[in-house]
């Protein structure tokens, strides 16, 4: 017996319904004066299919707990299932017919499902006669499946549906911007369609796709005549389809329609291939724009995904750093090192040639003697030198460009590490740089002074 609270849940359940359905409608009138009043979900923009789809998804599902209240509140349980359309249900049909007992007779005549061959008279018959389990199927059916219109009608026989002749693959759906968006392509013998949606793995989150690690999934098909007369009329119902704008298409325009609603409904749908554009588009592909390409189409789209979901742009960021910081060091040790010549010519001005110190500083890099010092800074080490007894030479000065090198494995395991990253994921990004290779080359500018202590001799003149 329906209580209190029950009629309290049954308002409140219809006011979110008709707030649900206001902002849905309202939506689609802005659609309907940018496309016209028959356009197709395939030709929005990806933010507006969205959007759309997230509308109409909260009000059907408002709409269903509307159906599940009726079902387990009312003395009639799922006999209302029964050939009555689930849009009245959730639209028209009042507490007090609701909560009717079964013997009495409703205030009104419910309206036939579109395409239902179930009479009225035949509810209270059907629903004492069915299995749990079938009522359980119809109501699946009914109220799940059923978009908020009304179904659509079964296709009359005489209305013609041609498999067109395309020999290449062409896009029939998604975006203009496929690689970020997604596409459906077909391509067709004039016997069987061929169906292949690409998926975008980021519209499920940066997150997830960092965790499948490559762009794209796909969904494919394959759909022939009778495939598309057999499961026409509960595909076009789930895209909502009007049946004049159906019957006013093109025998081979209704073919793609419907195989396209076929593959949004899951029909006969397997997994694809996953994986970057080249493991995803089949050969060249007349594409939305025009343009006919092969898997270079979405390239853009596989270099983004590295930037932004992989980590790439960083890596590779952390890469020229670390080349710099090693170029810094290489020519910081180059600059540092005390040869021959030097030692002869300090050793001539009176200097101890054994005692010949050479710092060089390049960038954040100081070597002593070809030796890189992690701990003292440029001046500390000068400082420390004066206060032992060294003197400073007129050797040194301004190195205003220097050579130096960084070594590729060198700097993926230092970067690896810095980042926490995994060896061979900081190699691929590295060999994706144009100027990368096993000896990098590079230049920097410095710093450096040389310091000695004065021979005994020299000392004690």
């Amino acid at each position: 017996m329906a209580t209190a609270a029950d009629k309290r849940q049954w308002d409140k359940l219809h006011a979110d319904f008709a707030r649900a359905e206001a902002a849905a409608h309202e939506f689609e009138r802005g659609l309907w004066a940018r496309y016209g009043g028959n356009f197709q979900t395939s030709w929005l923009k990806a933010g507006e299919k969205k959007k759309l789809e997230q509308l109409r998804d909260r009000a059907n599902k408002i709409g269903d707990k509307i159906i599940d209240m009726i079902v387990k509140v009312s003395p009639r349980a799922d006999a209302w299932l029964s050939g009555v359309p689930s849009h009245w249900l959730r639209r028209d049909l009042t507490w007090e017919d609701m909560i009717r007992p079964r013997g009495e007779s409703l205030s009104v005549v419910p309206p036939e499902a579109w395409g239902s061959s179930v009479g009225r008279r035949e509810i209270d018959r059907l629903n004492e006669s069915r299995t749990a389990k079938e009522r359980t199927m119809g109501r699946r059916v009914m109220s799940r499946r059923q978009p908020s219109l009304p179904g659509f009608p079964d296709i009359p026989e005489d209305l013609e549906i041609e498999i067109p002749n395309m020999p290449m693959w062409e896009q029939i759906g998604g975006d203009m911007n496929p690689g970020a968006y997604g596409a459906i392509l077909a391509r067709s013998d004039g016997d069987a369609i061929e169906m292949l949606e690409i998926q975008p793995v980021r519209e499920h989150g940066d997150d997830e796709a960092a965790e499948v690690g490559f762009p794209f999934w796909t969904r494919e098909a394959y759909y022939d005549l009778s495939d598309l007369q057999k499961d026409a009329k509960e595909a076009l119902s789930f895209i909502g389809m009007d049946q004049d704008d159906f019957e006013d298409l093109t025998p081979t325009q209704r073919a793609l329609v419907i195989a396209e609603a076929l593959l949004g409904y899951g029909t006969g749908v397997d997994e694809g291939e996953a994986g970057w554009s080249k493991d995803v588009v089949p050969g060249k592909v007349k594409w939305m724009s025009g343009e006919i390409a092969g898997p270079e189409y979405l390239e853009d789209e596989d270099e983004q995904f590295r930037q932004d979901v992989l980590g790439w742009g960083d890596i590779q960021n952390a890469l020229e750093e670390k080349v710099q910081e090693m170029v810094d060091e290489s020519a910081a040790q180059g600059w540092s090192q005390v040869d021959d010549e030097l030692a002869i010519d300090l050793e001539e001005e009176g200097y101890d040639p054994e005692t010949i110190v050479a710092v060089a500083e390049f960038g954040d890099a100081v070597a002593v003697n070809t030796d890189i010092e992690t701990e003292k800074t440029f001046a500390g080490i000068e400082d420390e030198l004066e206060s032992e007894g060294y003197e400073q030479t007129d050797k040194g000065g301004r190195i205003p460009s220097a050579e130096g090198y960084a070594y590729a494995d060198h700097v993926i395991d230092a970067v690896a590490k810095d980042l926490n990253k995994d060896v061979a994921t900081v190699k691929e990004a590295a060999e994706a740089l144009d100027w990368w290779q096993e000896e990098i080359p590079g230049s920097a500018s410095g710093y450096g002074s040389i310091w000695a202590k004065k021979s005994v001799s020299e000392a004690r003149s």
